[in-house]
């Protein structure tokens, strides 16, 4: 009996022509192939490698169909390894495949199929390769399996069109997904939501208009769903809304397109806790509090969590403090129902008014007319958001007599850290 193990790596090629010039010699002529074998793999059973490796028992074997077979294992994307022996008594040989689980694969996807439902095409995989369980390499012709399976389901509907894959990121989950859609775009007639309550569901479905303008997509929807959904839900408190599914379905008023269902879970109501504060000096945790409105126990709106939080920041700058930042972080308490807010404040320092100077081509008469209309004098706190409101209105008005010109104007500050002073300039826009 011989034996001949050989891996398929990028650097085995030495070693592949090694072995196979070695087998070459020691393999008869006039071999059949009986039986093939399979170890190593929790992904698939023997005889689903065994057909993977395109081999057939009673088929004539010699040691090319062996190294093609090797190679055509490999290329399914399903083994990180693939090694072969064989053992042969007469003219009956039988292969062994050694191979190691790909341990990164991606979620399979169907995006946007409407005449084909998920349930046939796992049936249609499946009836070759029973262990299929939705998950695919991101490169190997696994995925071109899949497409073609598609394809001819979506043929036998009447919908010959043309499948494609691409991995992409699931930003929820963080998880790779390898995304099959077909090259025909149906549009979106209607949103239905399941799960959720009367008044959820009025706003869900209001904040649904572009959803509805859009084409059908699994990804799009989900992407949708983080964007516009979960904080229209967070409003009324629903932290932990999900989405469950989402897919077509039949709809008689929809003839030119389908409608969209979106099955959710609202979870529980989350009212609001505390905020916690990092990094205060110049004022304390109560005036901070006091700001965001917010009072321990009242339904969790994001949009008023927000708002508040918005005049801190104003707070900030309109006392000189135009470095200000921060840093919220939600975090949600599911035993008490509760949201908390962890927020990293960064105050820099407090900027008093220098100068208010312009740049060429504004000439000092006009340079005049504009200064005099600032309001804060020099060495008095500069309020960020006294600045903002001239820049919008005064100085934006001012700045119109320049356009015939050909010269577009700006204002912005200029810091001077070490001396903690601000000048207020105007120059030409590049």
């Amino acid at each position: 009996m011989s034996r001949c193990r050989c891996p398929v790596t990028a650097g085995c090629y030495i070693l592949l022509v090694f072995c196979s010039i070695l087998a070459a010699q020691q393999l008869p002529s006039g071999m059949k192939l009986e039986r093939i074998e399979a170890q190593g793999s929790l992904l698939f059973m023997p005889s689903e490698i065994a057909k993977m490796s395109g081999l057939r028992t009673g088929q004539d074997v010699d040691m090319a169909a062996l190294q093609k077979a090797n190679v055509t294992l490999g290329e399914w994307g399903y083994f990180s390894g693939v090694r072969f022996s064989y053992r042969y008594t007469g003219t009956n040989l039988t292969v062994v495949f050694q191979v190691e689980d790909e341990k990164k694969l991606l979620t399979y996807l169907p995006d946007n199929f409407t005449s084909i439902r998920d349930e046939e095409i796992l049936e249609a995989i499946r009836q070759e390769y029973p262990s299929f369980g939705g998950k695919v390499p991101a490169r190997g012709t696994a995925n071109q399996y899949v497409e073609e399976k598609i394809e001819k389901l979506l043929k036998a509907k009447g919908s010959p069109a043309t499948v494609t894959f691409a991995s992409v990121l699931n930003v929820r989950s963080g998880q790779g997904q390898m995304v099959f859609r077909q090259n025909k775009e149906i549009p979106i007639c209607a949103v239905h939501f399941q799960g959720v309550g009367s008044d959820l569901e009025s706003d869900l479905t209001a904040v649904s208009a572009k959803l509805r303008e859009s084409s059908y997509s699994r990804q799009s929807a989900a992407a949708f769903f983080d964007l516009t959904l979960l904080p229209a839900a967070r409003r009324h408190g629903y932290w932990r809304l999900e989405l469950l599914e989402a897919r077509a379905i039949d709809d008689s008023s929809c003839s030119t397109g389908t409608t969209l269902l979106l099955r959710l879970g609202d979870g529980d109501v989350f009212s609001w806790g505390a905020a916690i504060w990092d990094g205060n000096q110049n004022q304390t945790n109560a005036m901070l509090d006091d700001l965001t409105g917010m009072r321990n126990g009242e339904i969790a709106d994001i949009g008023k969590i927000e708002a508040g939080l918005s005049k801190v920041t104003e707070s900030y700058r309109s006392g000189g403090f135009l470095d200000f930042s921060m840093t919220p972080r939600a975090e949600q308490d599911d035993q008490r129902r509760q949201v908390n807010y962890r927020i990293q404040l960064k105050e820099g320092a407090q900027y008093s008014m220098g100068q208010f100077l312009c740049a060429s081509p504004v000439d000092p008469t006009s340079c005049s007319s504009i200064r005099s209309k600032w309001k804060i004098p020099a060495g008095d706190i500069l309020s960020g958001t006294v600045f903002e409101q001239f820049k919008a209105d005064a100085f934006a008005d001012w700045a119109k007599q320049y356009v015939p010109k050909g010269v577009v104007l700006n204002l912005i500050l200029q810091e001077n850290a070490a001396r903690r002073v601000a000048d207020v300039v105007v120059i030409p826009q590049k």
